[in-house]
């Protein structure tokens, strides 16, 4: 009798074990064009999880431009950016459209992106709009995108990624929460905009440099957080607004303020030297307070407005790091 009951047992445990382990299909490579004509296409056909792998080549028209992913799946260049290219050939639409809920989880490695006018209306991003969709974009190339390179809602990472102009670079708005890591845009307007007070992007080890615009516009952006950058050789100047926290930067060379600062901002460990406004060159602020804790900044190139305050917190550095070959003002 015992003998039976444990057969039994174990035949209903093995039951149980049937229905609450159910088998899962495996995530599937799928290739463009070799079995799918189109970039879409390929998406179309997969699962969340699934990888698409696009060879070599210039892709346009229908069904490779306005591409939606609709899930979280890795859409990965074979041969790199430089080699496989999404060329939007001025239509208005945008390369890429991040606008149904997908998370990080949602990958796009490895494309150039070009010659997006992006949706139109208040809507922007020729390159890639990510209105309701934080994805993770990286190894790419965005050239010659209009309405923002890249324009975000939401909170994508942005991740060793090259953009270049002419148009803005990324375009934050409303609660964006962008993670910019390792990227260079040069050749834009304005290198990273931020336009509602209630986004919070983060910079890291970026190098923003020779825009025709501002380097980082932080127009009421709270906490933004910027490091280990480089923000140089903008015609407009390196960063405007606040509030937020800069460490570990290097301010320089912008043909305009270094810094023009309009909401409390604390800068650490930064470099804040050789830029051209005639007046406040390096530092202007209005009616805010700037906090430099160990920051090399000249005396010659402050200037304060309605209130605004520069508080030297702890040591600080006031020689010239004699840059090689700055830019004449």
């Amino acid at each position: 009798m015992r003998a039976l009951l444990q057969i039994g047992v174990s035949r209903l445990a093995a039951g149980f074990c049937l229905v609450l382990l159910p088998s899962t299909g495996a995530a599937v490579t799928r290739h463009v064009p070799s079995q799918y004509s189109t970039i879409q296409a390929g998406l179309d056909a997969s699962a969340a999880g699934d990888t698409v792998l696009v060879a070599a080549g210039t892709y346009t028209g229908a069904g490779n431009v306005g591409l939606m992913y609709r899930k979280d799946l890795v859409l990965r260049s074979e041969s790199g950016a430089e080699a496989t290219v999404i060329d939007v050939e001025s239509a208005q639409t945008a390369g890429f459209f991040f606008w149904n809920g997908e998370t990080r989880g949602a990958v796009l490695d490895g494309f150039t992106i070009r010659g997006g006018l992006g949706a139109g209306g208040t809507i922007g991003g020729g390159g890639i709009s990510c209105f309701l969709g934080s994805p993770t974009i990286t190894n790419c190339i965005l050239r010659n995108n209009s309405g923002g390179a890249i324009w975000t809602f939401d909170s994508p990472v942005i991740r060793d990624c090259l953009i270049q102009g002419p148009g803005y670079g990324i375009v934050v708005e409303a609660t964006g929460r962008p993670e910019i890591v390792n990227c260079t845009i040069r050749g834009v307007s304005n290198g990273i905009d931020c336009w509602d007070y209630r986004s919070r992007p983060t910079i890291r080890n970026c190098v923003i440099t020779g825009n025709y615009g501002l380097g980082v516009g932080l127009y009421g952006a709270s906490a933004t957080e910027i490091v280990d950058c480089e923000i140089s050789r903008n015609a407009l100047g390196g960063v405007h607004g606040g509030p937020g926290r800069i460490v570990g930067c290097t301010i320089a060379n912008n043909q305009h303020y270094g810094l023009s600062i309009g909401g409390d901002i604390t800068v650490e460990r930064s470099i804040i030297w050789g830029n051209c406004a005639e007046q406040g060159s390096d530092i202007y602020v209005d009616g805010a307070r700037v906090t430099l804790n160990c920051c090399a900044w000249p005396d010659s190139g402050v200037y304060t407005i309605r209130g605004g305050q520069v508080i030297a917190d702890g040591p600080q550095v006031k020689t010239d790091p004699r840059y090689c070959g700055p830019l004449p003002c």
